[in-house]
């Protein structure tokens, strides 16, 4: 056929005919579940096999008429992508063949175009990535719409991503390189590969597959695009560049890339509420976002487009243009020539709209006349369409909007008419609203430029996943019962395990002192038994073991979270030794040992004499009478509905009763129906779970006043006890010479005055002593840094004392007017005794397990808010556009955006953690403050950096918000005119 060309091209359509009707009859089988019948029979899929050899050498079909050879490829190609499930039956045989069309394999390179065409067609692409069969889709989709780890993904599918998302990279690049002979061709039309790309993350960011694919595939394009505006910044300068007819080769053909689609995509994708509000996945791609945004800003810095495009943003967003001015006469106007002269200018406005209020109206049509100018200076009229002047007089006032083009208009009222008493009725005058006239063209895109748009798009997505990570899970409602006791001094310290001072031997004496064991820890209670003169001598050994074994757990918790352990071990080295204990000693931990039995050994013991007195009345099965001793003590009837979970009614006792006999009756018929007819010991049942929430202070949480380390461990301080005298010496060396140089620069000062000035061109001879002088001035700078350390450390470690020591007197309560003070609410959190035996006899139904898990939450909100506040730090610093910056500073949430404090919900998560969230909040908080007292920066950053300051502080915060000069700039700028805010 091809030595006859005549005979070639009648064979030629022949095979085109052939491949059509292939084309039918493919797509008809795969319809009538063919692939079913591919699998019973060997012999039919051995035929499929040959027909696919068969169109893949038809890809190369050559003949001397090059217009019939295209013709029988291209429908070699779409029969093949018609059998392409055919052909490839599982996932793994289709990635195998994408990857090797990717990498150019024989026979494939021209199939490419085709085949992604019609895959990213295919509603069903996300099938290749799957591991399961093609068709177990639909089940298995409905099956991973109930599981959070999604549809199981092919082994293979990473490796298919990251070739599509390197093949769209480096169609990119090849653009950039191609620039100069680009331009003119370049097409709004999506490659081939950007649209499976696009088919392809429609179902990954729909979570088809689950968060660990979405990550991978979200990290994978980030990390690239990054590379790539990198290497485009780095090599390709030109394509940055505007050309004489104002064109950016950038925008024209980066904007159908990967950039300007598939990424967008994502990014718009990522911005709904379901994904930033996801902390896994918002902690995960924030650095990429970060890193990404930095690139992108680096590129559009380069670019007068986007410069162009954030200048019309900010133009738009002018707080002006959002107002209302009001000018109006008086009501009823005077006589007077020119009486009204007022301009008002809108900045960036393209017209401006007037609206006139139905009342207005002159006594004069001839004489009371109002006109607009275009000007200040009138020397521009504004005029009707045959470029007359126009004048507003009389009842002829406009009743539609006036539109004056521009961005200023100046109204001249003048009346020469005289006023006659009485007569007010036509003399209203007029009164006019100025606003920006808003047109269609005025609801165009935010941002005319795609790289800008795409930047702010990206900023905002990670300012939102920063502002998730400050707000951390919401609160449980286990956490909003709890808030009082979350937010006491009791659980300040945070978890133990979470904690970085750890005081094991401490830990050790302790769990010694709790057991009962004759040991050296075990004499300290025996000595606090005897000195407690409250305590009863003898109790019988049914209540004595679990009620000491509750105070001793409750005086280890006393000892450990109000520092008292190392003054413990002193006294029973001193017990042991015979030594005398001083009597303020004494004074003090006998108040600790009565302060116990009042409040945990007494509070068991009268509980369990209740629940021992129902025990018989189970036993004997009595009857209502039962009551008869609770109706004269209100406060044991109360006890028994907290130990029996009935609800007491101060108003309906009687009602109380029959509740309770109700529940009197059900336990005398378990018991009766029981084998076993043994109770337990009320006092074990009583002080069981009260021990169990002690143990939970000792072992599981820390200290709520850490201790702190003396300012004079690491460097010599002047204030310590055990100074170095070397050190002192050095010190005071080093204040001296302050001193001296001090007063030779102020007498130096003063002599210079008389002299002139020096130029500043001028080179002084670099004298011997005004070298020495200036190795004085360095390392006098160092003496007096390191001076104003070591003063810091000390007023750092004076405060955490302080604090500390109100926490223990407000404890021990030495003061004789507190003595006898019980209630557990008198005190509240100032007091941890009051506040460690109210938590232990709580009867709040929490286990000890709750109660971890809750200081988990705080622990785990914490470190978010800590890696959130960093984000949102590096994004404040990151753009070099006020449009993005915007982004940022509208993107704060919880607690900030509802003026919450920023400790709010995480007042448990321990020192160390609270104290490195303080410091980064005082960073950003610095930062917002500048933001506010910056004149350069436009007016909505102020204003939206602003909000910083409605947020709630403690007395706490005082020295952060001096430091932070919060004060001074809101003054200056109440005291500025509002035009300059």
């Amino acid at each position: 056929a091809d030595a006859d060309t005549e005979k070639s091209s009648l064979m030629s359509y022949v095979i085109v005919s052939c491949l059509r009707l292939l084309k039918i009859n493919l797509y008809d089988f795969i319809a009538s579940n063919g692939i079913v019948k591919l699998k019973e029979d060997k012999d039919l899929e051995g035929e499929v096999q040959a027909l696919k050899d068969m169109l893949l050498r038809f890809l190369d079909f050559e003949t001397k008429i090059p217009l019939v050879s295209r013709i029988v490829q291209e429908e070699a190609k779409s029969a093949f992508v018609v059998g392409f499930t055919l052909f490839f039956k599982t996932s793994s045989e289709q990635i195998d063949f994408i990857l090797g069309v990717l990498r150019g394999s024989p026979g494939s390179s021209s199939l490419l175009d085709t085949l992604f065409r019609a895959l990213s067609d295919w509603c069903l692409v996300a099938n290749i990535l799957r591991e399961s069969e093609p068709e177990l889709a639909g089940a298995v989709a409905t099956a991973a719409k109930k599981d959070i780890h999604g549809i199981p993904v092919n082994s293979e599918a990473n490796k298919l991503v990251d070739a599509l998302i390197d093949f769209a990279i480096s169609e990119a690049k090849n653009k950039a390189l191609k620039a100069s002979d680009s331009i003119a061709a370049a097409s709004p039309d999506l490659s081939p590969s950007v649209c499976l790309l696009l088919a392809i993350q429609r179902s990954i960011v729909g979570n088809l597959f689950g968060n660990n694919f979405l990550l991978y595939y979200a990290n994978s394009l980030l990390s690239k695009c990054t590379d790539l505006l990198d290497h485009l910044k780095g090599s390709h300068k030109a394509l940055l560049a505007r050309d004489d007819k104002g064109t950016c080769t950038f925008d024209l053909l980066l904007h159908d890339s990967i950039l300007g689609s598939v990424l967008q995509s994502l990014v718009v994708a990522f911005n709904r509420k379901d994904f930033v509000k996801k902390l896994e996945i918002s902690s995960a791609l924030l650095p990429a976002f970060i890193k990404l945004s930095s690139s992108l800003d680096a590129i559009n810095c380069n670019l007068a487009s986007a410069k162009s495009a954030n200048k019309k943003y900010l133009v738009r967003n002018h707080p002006k243009r959002d107002q209302k001015f009001v000018v109006e006469t008086k009501h009823p106007y005077p006589y007077g020539k020119s009486q009204l002269k007022e301009t008002v200018t809108i900045p960036g406005a393209s017209a401006i709209s007037l609206h006139f209020d139905p009342r207005c109206v002159t006594s004069n049509s001839g004489s009371d006349v109002l006109q607009l100018f275009l000007t200040p200076n009138l020397d521009r009229a504004f005029t009707s369409d045959n470029n007359n002047p126009i004048y507003y007089a009389g009842a002829k006032f406009p009743t539609t909007n006036v539109i004056i083009p521009g961005d200023s208009v100046t109204f001249m009222f003048t009346s020469n008419s005289h006023h006659e008493p009485g007569a007010t009725q036509n003399r209203w005058g007029f009164r006019c609203i100025v606003s920006e006239a808003v047109n269609a063209s005025a609801l165009q895109p935010l941002f005319s430029q795609w790289s800008l748009d795409l930047e702010c798009m990206l900023v905002l997505l990670s300012s939102k996943c920063a502002s998730s990570l400050i707000a951390g899970d919401a609160l449980s409602d286990l956490e909003t019962i709890t808030e009082s006791w979350l937010t006491s001094g009791l659980f300040g310290g945070g978890l133990e395990e979470m904690s970085t001072e750890h005081d094991h031997d401490a830990m050790k004496w302790l769990q010694l002192f709790v057991e009962d064991i004759d040991s050296g820890p075990h004499q300290l209670w025996h000595w606090l038994k005897q000195i407690n003169t409250s305590r009863p001598r003898f109790m019988p050994p049914r209540s004595s073991k679990p009620i000491e074994r509750a105070e001793r757990h409750a005086l280890a918790v006393m000892l450990k979270h109000l520092g008292l352990v190392k003054e413990s071990q002193a006294i029973v080295q001193k017990l042991s030794m015979g030594e005398q204990i001083t009597s303020d000693v004494i004074l003090k931990f006998r108040l600790l040992a009565q302060k116990t039995w009042d409040q945990v050994g007494l509070w068991i013991h009268q509980r369990a004499q209740i629940e021992a007195d129902w025990q018989q009345g189970v036993i004997e099965g009595q009857g209502i009478e039962f009551f008869d001793s609770f109706k004269d003590a209100q406060k044991r009837l109360v006890q028994l509905c907290e130990m029996k979970k009935v609800e007491f009614v101060l108003m309906e006792e009687g009602e109380t009763i029959k509740n309770l006999f109700t529940k009197l009756k059900e336990d005398i018929e378990t018991y009766n129906n029981s084998d076993d007819k043994t109770l337990p010991n009320p006092y074990e049942l009583i002080s069981r779970p009260v021990v169990e929430r002690l143990k939970l202070l000792l072992l599981k949480v820390a200290p709520s006043c850490g201790s702190v380390r003396h300012p004079s461990a690491q460097s010599a301080n002047p204030f310590s006890e055990k100074v170095d005298p070397s050190a002192l010496a050095r010190l005071r060396g080093s204040l001296e010479l302050r001193t001296t140089s001090t007063s030779v620069e102020d007498n130096d000062h003063l002599s210079y005055q008389s002299t002139h000035p020096l130029s500043q061109s001028m080179t002084l001879p670099a004298t011997k002593t005004a070298i020495e002088r200036a190795k004085e001035k360095v390392t006098e700078k160092k003496e007096g840094e390191a001076f104003s350390q070591r003063v810091g450390e000390l007023r750092n470690w004076i405060n955490s004392y302080n604090r500390w020591k109100s926490w223990q007197d407000g404890g021990l309560l030495l003061h004789s007017k507190h003595k006898n003070d019980a209630s557990p609410s008198s005190r509240g959190s100032q007091s941890p005794i009051q506040s460690i035996c109210s938590f232990a006899t709580a009867t709040d139904g929490l286990s000890p397990k709750d109660w971890e898990s809750l200081l988990k939450s705080q622990h785990s909100r914490a470190t978010c808010r800590l890696q959130g506040l960093k984000y949102f730090q590096e994004l404040l610093k990151l753009s070099s556009f006020g449009s993005v910056l915007h982004q940022v500073l509208s993107s704060i949430g919880e607690p900030f955006s509802s003026g919450g404090h920023y400790l709010s919900g995480i007042t448990s998560c321990g020192h160390a953690l609270s104290a490195k969230v303080t410091a980064m909040f005082s960073t950003y908080f610095q930062t917002m403050v500048n933001l506010v007292g910056n004149s350069s920066q436009d007016s909505l950053t102020r204003q939206l950096a602003m909000g910083v300051c409605g947020l709630a502080f403690t007395d706490y915060d005082v020295q952060m918000l001096q430091s932070a000069n919060v004060f001074p700039t809101l003054q200056s700028i109440l005291s500025s005119r509002s035009s300059q805010v």
